[in-house]
């Protein structure tokens, strides 16, 4: 998360577990198939929306308890 081509401003829930993973959260990756489940998260957001202005994307959800 310190390299350049880290995306902060990323929100999707392949970037979350990436940073939990990074804290040793017990959350985080913990075997292959996540870690698989992970990138193609971040990739198949990425391909959605990657000639879209970053203004117009809004990923958060509203969420009631």
């Amino acid at each position: 998360m310190q390299q350049d081509y880290w995306n902060d401003d990323l929100r999707v829930w392949g970037t979350q577990i990436i940073e939990y993973t990074s804290k040793a959260d017990s959350v985080g990756i913990s075997n292959p198939a996540k870690a698989t489940a992970v990138r193609l998260n971040i990739h198949m957001h990425q391909q959605l929306y990657y000639d879209t202005p970053a203004k117009l994307v809004d990923t958060d959800e509203d969420w009631e308890d």
